[in-house]
């Protein structure tokens, strides 16, 4: 009896998704298929997310791309069949997201770009490359304070999830906040200076000399540093660089 109903339910649903003008499935014979009208949206945003990675997405399509990758594929389900296919996408469309947050500020639009950036961080807050890509972001458009404070956001969720600090890539945009050096002429070094100070413990543990030193590093590299975050000689040495 159970299954005579799910058939009949089928065969119900079946016909009334051929009704429409398109219809929105094909039957022929035995085979059963989308109308080759119907547009998917998550076909469409992996085509999307490809061509911003392989740098073939030109800015007219830049906004449809990303109405279609700030959200996860069906995030309010949670079906154990859908999990390998909404990783998938995951990925995919963080990578495309850090990609496009990057061409956009390259490009001088500045505002389209930090509001891509923001939606990577926001998809995924311990993802060090969307950090990256903001700052760059920031950076390109002059605005070094605002790249330190997507700096220190990241320290602050690394620290306090993973107990990590930042990687040499993210350390060499530091280093270009500081410096006022153009971003893309920084070149890394095999360890920052301010790593060279005598630590017994993990260096990103709140150790009020090795903090002391980079408040001076960044209260003489900008000027309104004591006023904008309240560091700089005489300082708190606990407050330090990690402002939330």
């Amino acid at each position: 009896v159970v299954n005579s109903r799910a058939n009949a339910s089928l065969r119900a649903t079946l016909w009334g998704l051929t009704r429409g003008i398109p219809p929105l499935v094909v039957i022929q014979n035995n085979l059963l298929s989308i109308h080759p009208a119907v547009r998917v949206e998550l076909t469409e945003a992996r085509d999307f997310a490809l061509a911003i990675i392989e740098g073939t997405c030109n800015d007219q399509q830049a906004d449809r791309a990303y109405s279609l990758l700030v959200e996860d594929l069906l995030p309010d389900w949670s079906e154990d069949w859908l999990s390998a296919a909404r990783e998938q996408f995951r990925q995919l469309r963080l990578h495309a997201l850090d990609a496009l947050c990057v061409r956009l500020a390259e490009a001088g639009q500045f505002a389209r770009a930090i509001t891509v950036g923001l939606a990577g961080v926001a998809s995924e807050p311990t993802r060090e490359s969307a950090y990256r890509a903001l700052m760059t972001a920031h950076l390109l458009e002059g605005n070094r304070m605002e790249a330190l404070r997507a700096y220190h956001a990241y320290l602050t969720v690394a620290r306090r999830e993973m107990g990590i600090g930042p990687s040499r890539q993210l350390e060499v945009l530091f280093q270009a906040a500081l410096e006022d050096a153009p971003v893309r002429a920084i070149t890394p070094r095999s360890r920052p200076d301010w790593h060279d100070a005598e630590v017994s413990v993990h260096p990103w543990l709140e150790l009020p000399s090795l903090l002391l030193h980079l408040d001076e590093c960044l209260a003489a590299a900008v000027p309104n540093a004591r006023a904008r975050y309240g560091v700089g000689p005489g300082a708190d040495p606990y407050r330090g660089l990690y402002v939330g």
